[in-house]
């Protein structure tokens, strides 16, 4: 089975990890060494294989803890050619970079992981999206709006990590310069409610066992609204129980496992069942 945690999600911080018992791996390490530890080990994971880092894209609550904890588990850093460009200078003497171009395929024992390239403010965002005998995982945060290509790569997922950043009427009455709201909601920045859950209308199928609301806004959203209307969405597109389960700034979520045989929650969270 595949065991999914988020470590943490958000503008402060964010880590996902993914292990099969044989090997694991990280989505961006946007947490210090000293504090990824302390979850880690909170969820009982410390000894759990860390077997690579990738890193969707340069901006530091995605990279900031990626040197230490690479060279603490002696393990690769992997991101596209203008990412590294980006990073190689804040990741100190690290065990490894390694680049890979869009599109192509890292295998990581059972695991085989693609990136894609995703609509945000920087260099060569990516997202991920990551196949296994027992399921398929897709992680797209970070996102402006939902391309075509976002849309492909969600079909057919059994877990998504997907953002839910904000609702467009508290960003607007925010108090927040212009030019920053501007940001949150444009092309390049970040997905809204509304849109992830009209989203996941589109492309939701009876694959879906579990949505991850992703970096959540602490100023511009409210959690239990945002997991309201995504359920709704889905209710409307699949028959099964898909669970939508928030993600944290400042805690990890449960261990969420999902296998051939279904996906079961092995931790305390109170995910929100369609």
């Amino acid at each position: 089975m595949i065991e999914i945690c988020v470590l943490a999600s958000g503008s402060r911080g964010n880590c996902i990890y993914i292990n099969d018992g044989d090997k694991g791996f990280l989505i961006d390490a946007g947490l210090s060494k000293r504090e990824f530890l302390k979850r880690f080990r909170e969820k009982n994971l410390f000894g759990k294989p860390v077997n690579a880092i990738f890193i969707t894209h340069e901006h530091s609550d995605h990279v900031k803890g990626a040197g230490s904890i690479s060279n603490f588990f002696g393990c690769p850093v992997l991101s596209n050619e203008l990412t590294a460009g980006e990073i190689s200078r804040d990741l100190g003497n690290i065990t490894e970079l390694n680049i890979y171009k869009n599109g192509e395929e890292t295998k990581i024992g059972g695991f085989r992981i693609i990136s894609f390239p995703i609509p945000h403010d920087a260099a060569d965002p990516v997202g991920y999206d990551v196949r296994h005998k027992h399921g398929k995982v897709c992680i797209a945060t970070d996102v402006g709006y939902p391309s075509a290509l976002i849309k492909e790569k969600l079909k057919g997922s059994n877990a998504v990590i997907v953002e839910a950043n904000h609702e467009k009427e508290l960003v607007f009455n925010g108090s927040r310069p212009w030019e920053v709201k501007q940001r949150i909601v444009g092309r390049k920045g970040h997905l809204s409610n509304s849109d992830l859950a009209e989203l996941l209308a589109e492309v939701a199928d009876e694959k879906l066992q579990i949505v991850f609301l992703a970096h959540l806004s602490r100023d511009h959203n409210i959690p239990e609204k945002a997991a309201k209307l995504v359920k709704r969405a889905l209710s409307r597109r699949t028959s099964g129980r898909i669970n939508v389960v928030l993600t944290w700034q400042d805690k990890p979520t449960a261990i969420y496992r999902i296998s051939d045989m279904g996906e079961l929650s092995s931790g305390e969270d109170k995910p929100f069942p369609v």
